[in-house]
């Protein structure tokens, strides 16, 4: 009979919760660099946003070829907009509140 699988001795599983399904891994370099520090929780929704530009662009740099005619490179130049488009409707709902106060 075969036992549960057990992860490696000597590192730690961590889970990443990434669309469509968690992956485990023992690779730290694979993590975003917020989730290894643990400083999502502290992180404004706009720097959280800022951090998913940041992954985005980091990803579509790997499209090959670089150029808006290969569907992919698009969506994740076009994702990266829709994310910029946020953080400017948060930082004018902010600033709203502000002058309401």
């Amino acid at each position: 009979m075969v036992d549960s699988f057990r992860p490696p001795i000597g590192r730690p599983q961590v889970a990443i919760l990434c669309p469509p399904h968690p992956v485990t891994t023992t690779d730290l370099s694979l993590l975003p660099p917020w989730y290894k520090t643990g400083t999502l929780s502290a992180m404004t929704p706009e720097e959280r946003l800022q951090q998913m530009i940041e992954d985005l662009r980091r990803l579509r740099m790997q499209c090959e070829p670089k150029s808006n005619q290969n569907p992919r490179y698009l969506r994740y130049s076009t994702a990266v907009s829709a994310l910029r488009w946020i953080i400017d409707d948060l930082a004018k709902d902010s600033t709203t509140r502000r002058q309401d106060d």
